[in-house]
Protein backbone atom coordinates (compact mmCIF):
# COMPACT_ATOMS: atom_id res chain seq x y z
CA UNK A 1 0.00 0.00 0.00
CA UNK A 2 1.53 3.33 -0.93
CA UNK A 3 0.90 6.09 0.86
CA UNK A 4 2.45 9.59 -0.44
CA UNK A 5 3.19 13.10 1.57
CA UNK A 6 0.86 15.91 0.88
CA UNK A 7 3.21 18.48 -1.30
CA UNK A 8 3.83 22.04 0.27
CA UNK A 9 1.26 24.70 -1.06
CA UNK A 10 3.79 27.34 -2.26
CA UNK A 11 1.29 29.78 -1.68
CA UNK A 12 0.91 29.12 2.03
CA UNK A 13 4.81 29.44 2.52
CA UNK A 14 4.66 32.98 0.64
CA UNK A 15 1.78 33.62 3.08
CA UNK A 16 4.20 32.61 6.23
CA UNK A 17 6.94 34.66 4.74
CA UNK A 18 5.09 37.85 4.18
CA UNK A 19 3.06 37.10 8.12
CA UNK A 20 7.02 37.30 9.18
CA UNK A 21 7.78 40.11 7.55
CA UNK A 22 4.79 41.98 8.39
CA UNK A 23 5.42 40.61 12.25
CA UNK A 24 8.91 42.29 11.60
CA UNK A 25 7.79 45.53 10.39
CA UNK A 26 5.52 46.24 13.28
CA UNK A 27 8.57 45.67 15.80
CA UNK A 28 10.10 47.90 13.86
CA UNK A 29 7.62 50.32 13.76
CA UNK A 30 7.20 50.29 17.61
CA UNK A 31 10.57 50.43 18.35
CA UNK A 32 10.89 53.54 15.81
CA UNK A 33 7.88 54.91 17.78
CA UNK A 34 9.53 54.57 20.99
CA UNK A 35 12.73 56.04 19.49
CA UNK A 36 11.05 59.17 18.19
CA UNK A 37 9.50 59.51 22.14
CA UNK A 38 13.21 59.26 23.38
CA UNK A 39 14.52 61.74 21.02
CA UNK A 40 11.58 64.12 21.84
CA UNK A 41 12.09 64.09 25.25
CA UNK A 42 15.96 64.41 24.33
CA UNK A 43 15.03 67.48 22.21
CA UNK A 44 13.35 69.35 25.09
CA UNK A 45 16.03 68.87 27.47
CA UNK A 46 18.69 69.99 24.88
CA UNK A 47 15.86 73.20 25.06
CA UNK A 48 16.01 74.15 27.88
CA UNK A 49 19.57 73.63 28.23
CA UNK A 50 20.42 75.92 25.21
CA UNK A 51 17.88 78.64 27.18
CA UNK A 52 19.95 78.33 30.00
CA UNK A 53 23.20 78.52 28.47
CA UNK A 54 21.91 81.40 26.41
CA UNK A 55 20.76 83.45 29.52
CA UNK A 56 24.58 82.56 31.28
CA UNK A 57 25.61 84.06 28.31
CA UNK A 58 23.59 87.04 28.58
CA UNK A 59 25.12 87.55 31.98
CA UNK A 60 28.60 86.71 31.20
CA UNK A 61 28.43 89.50 28.52
CA UNK A 62 26.73 92.29 30.81
CA UNK A 63 29.40 91.24 33.71
CA UNK A 64 32.40 91.07 30.62
CA UNK A 65 32.06 94.69 30.13
CA UNK A 66 32.63 95.58 33.56
CA UNK A 67 35.78 93.20 34.42
CA UNK A 68 37.21 93.92 31.21
CA UNK A 69 40.07 96.16 33.28
CA UNK A 70 40.26 93.36 35.70
CA UNK A 71 40.53 90.59 32.94
CA UNK A 72 43.91 93.50 31.13
CA UNK A 73 45.82 93.84 34.81
CA UNK A 74 44.78 89.94 35.32
CA UNK A 75 46.36 89.06 32.23
CA UNK A 76 49.22 91.28 33.14
CA UNK A 77 49.59 89.51 36.36
CA UNK A 78 49.49 86.17 35.04
CA UNK A 79 51.85 86.91 32.17
CA UNK A 80 54.57 88.41 34.49
CA UNK A 81 53.98 85.07 36.74
CA UNK A 82 54.76 82.48 33.80
CA UNK A 83 58.18 84.85 33.39
CA UNK A 84 58.99 84.08 37.01
CA UNK A 85 57.95 80.35 37.11
CA UNK A 86 59.66 80.38 33.99
CA UNK A 87 62.93 81.76 35.41
CA UNK A 88 62.73 79.84 38.53
CA UNK A 89 62.77 76.48 36.65
CA UNK A 90 65.79 77.67 34.32
CA UNK A 91 67.55 78.41 37.99
CA UNK A 92 66.30 75.51 39.34
CA UNK A 93 67.82 73.57 36.09
CA UNK A 94 71.13 75.81 36.78
CA UNK A 95 71.28 74.75 39.95
CA UNK A 96 70.71 71.19 39.51
CA UNK A 97 73.18 71.49 36.74
CA UNK A 98 75.85 73.36 39.08
CA UNK A 99 75.94 70.20 41.34
CA UNK A 100 76.68 67.98 38.99
CA UNK A 101 79.10 69.70 37.68
CA UNK A 102 80.68 70.11 40.84
CA UNK A 103 80.36 66.38 42.11
CA UNK A 104 82.22 65.58 38.43
CA UNK A 105 84.79 68.03 39.94
CA UNK A 106 85.18 66.77 43.24
CA UNK A 107 85.59 63.36 41.17
CA UNK A 108 88.02 64.69 39.32
CA UNK A 109 89.51 66.35 41.85
CA UNK A 110 90.00 63.43 44.37
CA UNK A 111 91.61 61.26 41.36
CA UNK A 112 93.98 63.78 40.99
CA UNK A 113 94.85 64.44 44.23
CA UNK A 114 94.90 60.91 45.42
CA UNK A 115 98.03 60.24 42.48
CA UNK A 116 99.62 63.39 43.90
CA UNK A 117 102.16 63.30 46.59
CA UNK A 118 101.31 65.39 49.89
CA UNK A 119 104.79 66.75 50.86
CA UNK A 120 103.82 69.87 52.91
CA UNK A 121 100.95 68.46 54.89
CA UNK A 122 101.07 71.10 57.65
CA UNK A 123 100.89 74.07 55.13
CA UNK A 124 97.91 72.31 53.63
CA UNK A 125 96.47 71.69 56.95
CA UNK A 126 96.81 75.79 57.85
CA UNK A 127 95.03 76.78 54.75
CA UNK A 128 92.14 74.31 54.67
CA UNK A 129 91.84 75.93 58.50
CA UNK A 130 91.39 79.28 57.28
CA UNK A 131 89.09 78.54 54.44
CA UNK A 132 86.95 76.52 56.59
CA UNK A 133 86.89 79.51 59.03
CA UNK A 134 86.09 81.63 56.22
CA UNK A 135 83.42 78.70 54.93
CA UNK A 136 81.35 79.52 58.20
CA UNK A 137 81.75 83.38 58.29
CA UNK A 138 80.40 83.02 54.84
CA UNK A 139 77.47 80.96 56.10
CA UNK A 140 77.01 82.54 59.35
CA UNK A 141 76.15 85.61 57.16
CA UNK A 142 74.43 83.63 54.51
CA UNK A 143 71.73 82.89 57.24
CA UNK A 144 71.73 85.89 58.80
CA UNK A 145 70.44 87.75 55.43
CA UNK A 146 67.95 84.71 54.61
CA UNK A 147 66.74 85.49 57.76
CA UNK A 148 66.29 89.62 57.28
CA UNK A 149 64.97 88.59 53.85
CA UNK A 150 62.35 85.80 56.00
CA UNK A 151 61.50 89.00 57.99
CA UNK A 152 61.50 91.50 55.20
CA UNK A 153 58.78 89.21 53.51
CA UNK A 154 56.50 88.44 56.48
CA UNK A 155 56.23 92.71 56.68
CA UNK A 156 55.48 92.95 53.03
CA UNK A 157 52.75 89.86 53.69
CA UNK A 158 51.49 92.00 56.41
CA UNK A 159 51.22 94.98 54.74
CA UNK A 160 49.55 93.48 51.42
CA UNK A 161 46.65 92.03 53.67
CA UNK A 162 46.03 95.27 55.46
CA UNK A 163 46.06 97.11 52.01
CA UNK A 164 43.50 94.63 50.58
CA UNK A 165 41.42 94.84 53.87
CA UNK A 166 41.57 99.03 53.33
CA UNK A 167 40.33 98.17 49.63
CA UNK A 168 37.34 96.17 50.85
CA UNK A 169 35.87 98.50 53.46
CA UNK A 170 36.39 101.42 50.64
CA UNK A 171 34.32 99.36 48.17
CA UNK A 172 31.63 98.42 50.79
CA UNK A 173 31.33 102.32 51.65
CA UNK A 174 30.91 102.87 48.18
CA UNK A 175 28.54 100.81 47.41
CA UNK A 176 26.17 101.97 50.57
CA UNK A 177 27.10 105.50 49.33
CA UNK A 178 25.64 104.49 45.66
CA UNK A 179 22.57 102.89 47.73
CA UNK A 180 21.95 105.78 49.37
CA UNK A 181 22.16 107.97 46.01
CA UNK A 182 19.69 106.42 44.22
CA UNK A 183 17.28 106.58 47.02
CA UNK A 184 18.17 110.39 47.19
CA UNK A 185 17.42 110.69 43.56
CA UNK A 186 14.18 108.19 43.58
CA UNK A 187 12.60 110.91 46.84
CA UNK A 188 13.84 114.03 44.78
CA UNK A 189 11.27 112.62 41.50
CA UNK A 190 8.91 111.87 43.91
CA UNK A 191 9.12 115.16 45.49
CA UNK A 192 9.01 117.21 42.12
CA UNK A 193 5.76 115.42 40.85
CA UNK A 194 4.04 116.00 44.15
CA UNK A 195 4.88 119.69 43.90
CA UNK A 196 3.47 119.79 40.09
CA UNK A 197 0.23 118.09 41.59
CA UNK A 198 0.51 120.81 44.11
CA UNK A 199 0.74 123.25 41.83
CA UNK A 200 -1.63 122.19 39.47
CA UNK A 201 -4.32 121.50 42.03
CA UNK A 202 -3.80 125.51 43.06
CA UNK A 203 -4.44 126.53 39.74
CA UNK A 204 -7.66 124.18 39.38
CA UNK A 205 -8.84 125.59 42.59
CA UNK A 206 -7.81 129.37 41.53
CA UNK A 207 -10.18 128.61 38.62
CA UNK A 208 -13.01 127.20 40.40
CA UNK A 209 -12.68 129.51 43.19
CA UNK A 210 -13.07 132.70 40.32
CA UNK A 211 -16.07 130.41 39.10
CA UNK A 212 -17.87 130.67 42.68
CA UNK A 213 -17.30 133.94 42.87
CA UNK A 214 -18.81 134.73 39.45
CA UNK A 215 -21.91 132.65 40.48
CA UNK A 216 -22.38 134.24 43.42
CA UNK A 217 -22.50 137.89 42.03
CA UNK A 218 -25.60 136.50 39.99
CA UNK A 219 -29.19 136.17 40.57
CA UNK A 220 -29.53 134.04 44.25
CA UNK A 221 -33.41 133.61 43.33
CA UNK A 222 -32.85 130.51 40.25
CA UNK A 223 -32.06 127.62 42.06
CA UNK A 224 -30.24 125.92 39.33
CA UNK A 225 -27.28 128.91 40.38
CA UNK A 226 -27.41 127.87 43.88
CA UNK A 227 -27.02 124.27 43.02
CA UNK A 228 -23.77 124.96 41.00
CA UNK A 229 -22.79 127.30 44.09
CA UNK A 230 -23.09 124.51 46.41
CA UNK A 231 -21.19 121.85 43.95
CA UNK A 232 -18.31 124.24 43.78
CA UNK A 233 -18.01 124.98 47.03
CA UNK A 234 -18.31 121.02 47.47
CA UNK A 235 -15.57 120.49 45.49
CA UNK A 236 -13.09 123.55 46.35
CA UNK A 237 -13.40 122.17 49.82
CA UNK A 238 -12.51 118.39 48.41
CA UNK A 239 -9.87 120.37 46.45
CA UNK A 240 -8.62 122.41 49.80
CA UNK A 241 -8.26 118.35 51.67
CA UNK A 242 -6.71 117.02 48.68
CA UNK A 243 -4.12 119.97 48.80
CA UNK A 244 -3.64 119.59 52.67
CA UNK A 245 -2.99 115.49 52.05
CA UNK A 246 -0.31 116.34 49.28
CA UNK A 247 1.29 119.38 51.15
CA UNK A 248 1.59 116.86 54.16
CA UNK A 249 3.27 114.35 51.84
CA UNK A 250 5.40 116.90 50.24
CA UNK A 251 6.27 117.63 54.09
CA UNK A 252 7.37 113.84 54.53
CA UNK A 253 9.40 113.64 51.23
CA UNK A 254 11.12 116.77 52.34
CA UNK A 255 12.11 115.21 55.71
CA UNK A 256 13.37 112.14 54.73
CA UNK A 257 15.44 113.71 52.33
CA UNK A 258 17.21 115.76 54.70
CA UNK A 259 17.49 112.70 56.65
CA UNK A 260 18.54 110.73 53.36
CA UNK A 261 21.55 113.94 52.72
CA UNK A 262 22.78 113.62 56.35
CA UNK A 263 22.86 109.75 55.83
CA UNK A 264 25.18 110.50 52.87
CA UNK A 265 27.24 112.79 54.50
CA UNK A 266 27.98 110.54 57.45
CA UNK A 267 28.68 107.87 54.44
CA UNK A 268 30.92 110.08 52.63
CA UNK A 269 32.68 111.06 56.35
CA UNK A 270 33.26 107.59 56.70
CA UNK A 271 34.39 106.62 53.20
CA UNK A 272 37.37 109.82 53.78
CA UNK A 273 38.02 108.33 57.05
CA UNK A 274 38.35 104.38 55.59
CA UNK A 275 40.14 105.34 52.98
CA UNK A 276 43.04 107.70 54.79
CA UNK A 277 45.58 108.73 52.08
CA UNK A 278 48.48 109.40 54.19
CA UNK A 279 48.61 105.84 55.51
CA UNK A 280 47.92 104.17 51.86
CA UNK A 281 50.58 106.29 50.52
CA UNK A 282 52.58 105.38 54.07
CA UNK A 283 51.83 101.72 53.11
CA UNK A 284 52.77 101.82 49.39
CA UNK A 285 56.03 103.73 49.99
CA UNK A 286 57.22 100.85 52.22
CA UNK A 287 56.10 98.26 49.90
CA UNK A 288 58.38 99.78 47.39
CA UNK A 289 60.99 100.09 49.96
CA UNK A 290 60.89 96.46 50.96
CA UNK A 291 60.77 95.37 47.43
CA UNK A 292 64.00 97.30 46.83
CA UNK A 293 65.54 96.25 50.22
CA UNK A 294 65.09 92.99 49.08
CA UNK A 295 66.11 93.03 45.75
CA UNK A 296 69.64 94.62 47.32
CA UNK A 297 69.77 91.69 49.71
CA UNK A 298 69.22 89.28 47.01
CA UNK A 299 71.93 90.04 45.02
CA UNK A 300 74.15 90.77 48.23
CA UNK A 301 73.32 86.79 49.07
CA UNK A 302 74.27 86.44 45.14
CA UNK A 303 77.42 88.01 45.33
CA UNK A 304 78.48 85.99 48.68
CA UNK A 305 77.48 82.40 47.26
CA UNK A 306 79.63 83.03 44.55
CA UNK A 307 82.53 83.88 46.74
CA UNK A 308 82.05 81.34 48.40
CA UNK A 309 81.87 79.10 45.35
CA UNK A 310 85.30 80.34 44.37
CA UNK A 311 86.75 80.00 48.00
CA UNK A 312 85.56 76.28 47.83
CA UNK A 313 87.38 75.54 45.03
CA UNK A 314 90.66 76.31 46.21
CA UNK A 315 90.19 74.03 48.94
CA UNK A 316 91.26 70.78 46.47
CA UNK A 317 94.38 72.66 44.84
CA UNK A 318 97.18 70.69 46.61
CA UNK A 319 101.15 71.96 46.09
CA UNK A 320 102.72 69.66 43.25
CA UNK A 321 105.74 67.80 45.01
CA UNK A 322 109.46 68.60 43.82
CA UNK A 323 110.38 65.08 42.66
CA UNK A 324 106.70 64.89 40.52
CA UNK A 325 107.06 63.48 37.08
CA UNK A 326 106.12 65.75 33.91
CA UNK A 327 103.41 63.79 33.39
CA UNK A 328 102.21 64.58 36.84
CA UNK A 329 102.32 67.86 35.98
CA UNK A 330 101.21 67.80 32.37
CA UNK A 331 98.26 65.68 33.80
CA UNK A 332 97.60 68.36 36.96
CA UNK A 333 97.51 71.03 34.49
CA UNK A 334 95.34 69.43 31.90
CA UNK A 335 92.78 69.29 35.08
CA UNK A 336 93.16 72.70 35.83
CA UNK A 337 92.43 73.91 32.58
CA UNK A 338 89.47 71.51 32.16
CA UNK A 339 88.66 73.14 35.94
CA UNK A 340 88.68 76.69 34.93
CA UNK A 341 86.37 76.09 31.71
CA UNK A 342 83.97 74.36 33.65
CA UNK A 343 83.84 77.19 36.88
CA UNK A 344 84.01 79.75 34.06
CA UNK A 345 80.87 78.13 32.51
CA UNK A 346 79.09 77.66 35.62
CA UNK A 347 79.86 81.22 36.36
CA UNK A 348 78.13 82.58 33.43
CA UNK A 349 75.16 80.19 33.71
CA UNK A 350 75.00 81.52 37.33
CA UNK A 351 75.15 85.32 35.83
CA UNK A 352 72.60 84.67 33.48
CA UNK A 353 70.06 82.89 36.45
CA UNK A 354 70.99 85.72 39.10
CA UNK A 355 70.41 88.36 36.16
CA UNK A 356 66.95 86.83 35.07
CA UNK A 357 66.17 86.99 38.97
CA UNK A 358 66.98 90.21 39.09
CA UNK A 359 65.08 91.32 36.50
CA UNK A 360 62.11 89.53 37.46
CA UNK A 361 62.47 91.23 40.72
CA UNK A 362 62.73 94.88 39.41
CA UNK A 363 59.70 94.21 37.11
CA UNK A 364 57.97 93.55 40.26
CA UNK A 365 59.14 96.64 42.28
CA UNK A 366 57.80 97.93 38.87
CA UNK A 367 54.67 96.87 38.34
CA UNK A 368 53.74 97.71 41.99
CA UNK A 369 54.72 101.11 41.56
CA UNK A 370 52.21 101.07 38.57
CA UNK A 371 49.32 99.74 40.56
CA UNK A 372 49.96 101.98 43.62
CA UNK A 373 49.60 104.95 40.75
CA UNK A 374 46.84 103.53 39.29
CA UNK A 375 44.87 103.22 42.70
CA UNK A 376 46.07 107.08 42.92
CA UNK A 377 44.35 107.83 39.84
CA UNK A 378 41.11 105.57 40.81
CA UNK A 379 41.30 107.96 44.09
CA UNK A 380 41.34 110.89 42.41
CA UNK A 381 38.47 109.59 39.84
CA UNK A 382 36.13 108.72 42.67
CA UNK A 383 37.08 111.42 44.46
CA UNK A 384 35.76 114.06 41.81
CA UNK A 385 32.66 111.64 40.90
CA UNK A 386 31.45 112.29 44.41
CA UNK A 387 32.07 116.01 43.92
CA UNK A 388 30.15 116.13 41.13
CA UNK A 389 27.44 114.58 42.47
CA UNK A 390 27.61 116.57 45.26
CA UNK A 391 27.30 119.61 43.35
CA UNK A 392 24.40 118.22 40.83
CA UNK A 393 22.47 117.73 44.19
CA UNK A 394 23.12 120.96 45.16
CA UNK A 395 22.07 122.74 42.07
CA UNK A 396 19.19 120.18 42.12
CA UNK A 397 18.57 121.88 46.03
CA UNK A 398 19.01 125.14 44.36
CA UNK A 399 16.73 124.62 41.26
CA UNK A 400 13.99 123.12 43.93
CA UNK A 401 14.19 126.71 46.17
CA UNK A 402 14.43 129.13 43.27
CA UNK A 403 11.51 127.60 41.24
CA UNK A 404 11.63 127.58 37.31
CA UNK A 405 12.92 131.17 37.07
CA UNK A 406 16.23 129.99 39.27
CA UNK A 407 18.16 130.07 35.95
CA UNK A 408 17.81 133.97 35.91
CA UNK A 409 19.96 134.23 38.88
CA UNK A 410 22.48 132.68 37.07
CA UNK A 411 22.36 133.92 33.62
CA UNK A 412 25.11 136.02 32.40
CA UNK A 413 23.79 139.07 32.08
CA UNK A 414 22.39 139.11 36.19
CA UNK A 415 26.03 137.99 36.84
CA UNK A 416 27.62 141.23 35.15
CA UNK A 417 24.41 143.38 36.23
CA UNK A 418 25.50 142.17 40.22
CA UNK A 419 29.20 143.07 39.57
CA UNK A 420 28.63 146.52 38.21
CA UNK A 421 26.14 147.06 40.97
CA UNK A 422 29.04 145.76 43.53
CA UNK A 423 31.44 147.62 42.06
CA UNK A 424 30.41 150.91 43.34
CA UNK A 425 31.13 151.83 46.04
CA UNK A 426 28.00 153.60 47.34
CA UNK A 427 24.58 153.60 46.19
CA UNK A 428 23.31 156.31 44.18
CA UNK A 429 20.97 158.54 46.67
CA UNK A 430 17.37 159.29 45.52
CA UNK A 431 15.70 162.94 46.18
CA UNK A 432 12.63 162.11 47.85
CA UNK A 433 10.15 165.31 47.67
CA UNK A 434 9.79 166.05 51.76
CA UNK A 435 6.94 165.19 54.14
CA UNK A 436 6.44 162.30 52.18
CA UNK A 437 6.14 158.20 53.19
CA UNK A 438 8.02 156.53 50.02
CA UNK A 439 11.29 156.46 52.62
CA UNK A 440 9.57 154.69 55.60
CA UNK A 441 7.64 152.44 53.07
CA UNK A 442 10.87 151.68 50.80
CA UNK A 443 12.78 150.96 54.63
CA UNK A 444 10.25 148.54 55.16
CA UNK A 445 10.15 146.56 52.05
CA UNK A 446 13.82 146.49 51.55
CA UNK A 447 15.73 144.23 54.15
CA UNK A 448 18.43 145.58 56.22
CA UNK A 449 22.06 144.32 56.49
CA UNK A 450 21.29 142.72 60.05
CA UNK A 451 18.45 140.47 58.56
CA UNK A 452 20.20 139.46 55.51
CA UNK A 453 23.45 138.82 58.39
CA UNK A 454 20.96 137.14 60.68
CA UNK A 455 19.73 134.80 57.32
CA UNK A 456 23.23 133.83 56.84
CA UNK A 457 24.09 132.81 60.28
CA UNK A 458 21.14 130.42 60.14
CA UNK A 459 22.60 128.34 57.96
CA UNK A 460 26.87 128.22 56.14
CA UNK A 461 25.64 126.49 53.85
CA UNK A 462 23.68 129.72 51.95
CA UNK A 463 26.32 131.98 51.73
CA UNK A 464 26.06 132.43 48.39
CA UNK A 465 22.56 133.04 48.57
CA UNK A 466 23.43 135.51 51.26
CA UNK A 467 25.88 137.43 48.65
CA UNK A 468 23.31 137.37 45.93
CA UNK A 469 20.69 138.96 48.28
CA UNK A 470 23.32 142.05 48.75
CA UNK A 471 23.48 142.25 45.44
CA UNK A 472 19.77 142.34 44.89
CA UNK A 473 19.51 144.56 47.48
CA UNK A 474 22.19 146.89 46.07
CA UNK A 475 20.13 146.78 42.84
CA UNK A 476 16.89 147.80 44.55
CA UNK A 477 18.83 150.82 45.99
CA UNK A 478 20.41 152.00 42.74
CA UNK A 479 17.22 151.70 40.06
CA UNK A 480 16.42 154.50 38.38
CA UNK A 481 12.98 156.55 38.40
CA UNK A 482 9.55 156.12 38.43
CA UNK A 483 8.11 155.75 34.69
CA UNK A 484 5.83 159.30 35.14
CA UNK A 485 8.20 161.30 36.10
CA UNK A 486 10.27 160.27 33.39
CA UNK A 487 7.31 161.56 31.28
CA UNK A 488 6.77 164.83 33.04
CA UNK A 489 10.38 165.70 32.64
CA UNK A 490 11.23 167.12 36.14
CA UNK A 491 14.45 165.32 36.47
CA UNK A 492 13.86 164.26 39.95
CA UNK A 493 13.72 160.62 41.23
CA UNK A 494 10.48 160.33 43.00
CA UNK A 495 10.28 156.81 43.57
CA UNK A 496 12.14 153.76 43.25
CA UNK A 497 11.17 151.14 40.36
CA UNK A 498 11.99 147.46 41.57
CA UNK A 499 13.33 144.82 39.47
CA UNK A 500 10.99 142.38 37.82
CA UNK A 501 11.74 139.27 39.62
CA UNK A 502 13.49 139.32 43.37
CA UNK A 503 14.31 136.48 45.48
CA UNK A 504 15.22 137.13 49.02
CA UNK A 505 16.11 134.59 52.06
CA UNK A 506 13.67 134.24 54.61
CA UNK A 507 13.97 134.04 58.27
CA UNK A 508 14.34 130.61 58.47
CA UNK A 509 17.14 130.51 56.48
CA UNK A 510 15.05 128.72 53.54
CA UNK A 511 14.61 130.69 49.98
CA UNK A 512 10.74 131.01 48.91
CA UNK A 513 10.19 131.03 45.41
CA UNK A 514 8.38 134.54 43.89
CA UNK A 515 8.28 136.12 47.21
CA UNK A 516 8.91 139.89 46.72
CA UNK A 517 7.35 140.41 42.68
CA UNK A 518 6.16 143.58 41.19
CA UNK A 519 3.74 144.33 38.45
CA UNK A 520 4.82 146.97 36.03
CA UNK A 521 1.45 147.93 34.38
CA UNK A 522 0.18 148.36 37.94
CA UNK A 523 3.17 149.60 39.88
CA UNK A 524 2.33 147.22 43.06
CA UNK A 525 4.44 145.83 45.53
CA UNK A 526 3.70 142.81 46.38
CA UNK A 527 5.70 141.73 50.13
CA UNK A 528 5.40 138.50 52.14
CA UNK A 529 4.95 138.15 55.92
CA UNK A 530 6.13 135.59 58.12
CA UNK A 531 8.53 132.65 57.70
CA UNK A 532 8.97 131.91 53.95
CA UNK A 533 7.56 128.88 53.74
CA UNK A 534 6.36 129.03 49.86
CA UNK A 535 3.22 130.46 50.04
CA UNK A 536 1.96 133.62 50.60
CA UNK A 537 0.31 134.13 53.93
CA UNK A 538 -0.69 137.81 53.85
CA UNK A 539 -0.33 140.43 51.17
CA UNK A 540 0.46 143.84 51.45
CA UNK A 541 -0.13 146.42 47.74
CA UNK A 542 1.40 149.80 47.57
CA UNK A 543 0.49 151.80 44.79
CA UNK A 544 1.95 154.80 43.95
CA UNK A 545 -1.00 157.28 42.67
CA UNK A 546 0.06 159.54 39.57
CA UNK A 547 -0.84 163.18 41.35
CA UNK A 548 1.67 162.57 44.06
CA UNK A 549 4.47 160.31 43.71
CA UNK A 550 6.45 160.80 46.48
CA UNK A 551 3.32 158.94 48.85
CA UNK A 552 1.74 155.02 49.01
CA UNK A 553 -1.10 154.05 50.30
CA UNK A 554 -1.28 151.20 52.32
CA UNK A 555 -3.82 148.59 51.18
Amino acid sequence: MDSSLPSPDPQSEELEIKIQELFTANRKIDLLHANVGHLEQENECLKKTIEEGTRLLEEAKKSDGKSKNDELLRQMIEDLKLDLKESQELEKALKEENVRLEKRLQQVLENSVANITTSDSEFDAEEIFSLNAKLSQLGEEKAKLQAELQAMSENLQQQTDEKTRLRQEILEKEEELECMESQFSTQCDISERLRDENQQLKEQLESEEGQVNVAKKGNSLFSEVDDRRVAAETKVVQIHEQMKSLEEMLTREQKENKRLKTQITFLRHNSKKGFDEDAVKGLQVQVVQAKKTIADLTEKLGKLELSQKQNSVTEYRKTVAAEGTDDDKRYITFLEGLIRTKTKEMSELRLQAHSSHQQSIRTDVYLTEANNELQVLRHEVTQLKQRNSHLSMTLQDLKHKYGEDSPDLWSPDRRRQSRKVNSSSTPVATTVPPQTKATSDLKENIPTDSSSKSCGDASSDFAHDRKQNVRLRDLINTTGMDKSSRKEGTGKSVGVQLSEEVKVMSSDGNQSIAELREDGNTGKLRRTKGKGTGKFVSVNYQEMPSDNPGECKQQ
